[in-house]
């Protein structure tokens, strides 16, 4: 279940008081996670730069919260670092001065990038059959040529028979009406 931000909040909050973490400044970013070009986290650097050393922790619920494109939250965490700031996910801890738990941040790093991902292809997939399946209820046909030879036929057919046709990563799908369909 996704966790909204009001409860993220309280659970932070609830984290830093058994640990006794005093708390500097509370972020709320609605942005995505996928890029740091977020306004608030940048302000928050900006912060970061201006106040050095009054921070030495950044706390998030979970990993795929601080970032979902392993790249760059590499690149974040060192760029935290740098400025003497550890990021921690409350839920997912990590001691990164432990070098196995490296490979544990990788694997929490790359998941939500792999999901994001595959939510992608969902969405193409998805609305590709959907396309397909209201052409082919208004009376359409569909023929995937893969081939060069079935490229040019096709081609052919298209100036022949004024065939529509769309472009797929697979190859090029002619769309006839009922009436003529010879391909």
């Amino acid at each position: 279940f996704p966790v909204t931000i009001p409860s993220q909040e309280e659970l932070l909050r609830r984290y830093c008081d058994i640990n006794k973490v005093s708390i500097r400044k509370v972020i709320f970013e609605d942005h995505s996670a996928k890029t740091f070009n977020r306004p608030e986290w940048q302000k928050y650097l900006q912060d970061l730069r201006k106040h050095k050393s009054q921070t030495d922790l950044v706390l998030f619920l979970k990993w795929d919260r601080f970032s979902r494109n392993a790249g760059d939250a590499y690149q974040m965490i060192n760029i935290l670092r740098k400025l003497g700031v550890e990021p921690q996910a409350i839920e997912q801890p990590l001691d990164l001065s432990i070098p196995e738990n490296k490979m544990m941040l990788a694997f929490y790093l790359a998941a939500p990038e792999v999901e994001n991902d595959r939510r992608a292809l969902n969405v193409i997939h998805g609305m590709r059959r959907a396309r397909k399946e209201v052409l082919e209820e208004r009376g359409f046909n569909f023929k995937l040529y893969t081939s060069h030879e079935e490229y040019e036929k096709g081609r052919f057919l298209y100036r022949c028979y004024n065939y529509s046709y769309l472009i797929s990563s697979r190859g090029v799908v002619y769309i006839t009406d009922k009436k003529n369909s010879r391909i």
